[in-house]
């Protein structure tokens, strides 16, 4: 009897577990180096975000269709596309795109 509700537990923790891991991986903050240059990129879970890039913090916009990621951040106010139509992957805790006319790749690190 010990043992069976040892194991009912510990299935509701796994089902607890599993459900509190729910929602969009790619909402969190993500940093990169790109040229050199050390960057951070936050996400929210309303497709709003900021990226931050030689000491300077940006508002951003993204969205997902399919496996295809779309980062729009705002300079002066004027739209600049800063991963356009990129596909991505996502293992553990990186974050891989790619560009499918070039091919180059870029991954990114949650925080």
């Amino acid at each position: 009897m010990k043992r069976m509700i040892v194991c009912a537990v510990t299935l509701l923790m796994v089902i607890t577990l599993l459900t509190a891991c729910g929602g969009d991986p790619l909402v969190g903050t993500w940093s990169a180096t790109i040229g050199g240059d050390a960057g951070e990129m936050v996400l929210n879970a309303d497709g709003t975000g900021t990226i931050l890039s030689n000491g300077v913090t940006r508002t951003c916009k993204w969205t997902v269709e399919e496996d295809t990621l779309t980062v729009v951040q705002y300079v002066d106010g004027y739209p600049y596309i800063f991963l356009d139509e990129v596909t991505y992957s996502i293992q553990w805790r990186t974050l891989t795109v790619t560009n499918p006319d070039t091919g180059n790749t870029l991954e990114f690190k949650k925080k």
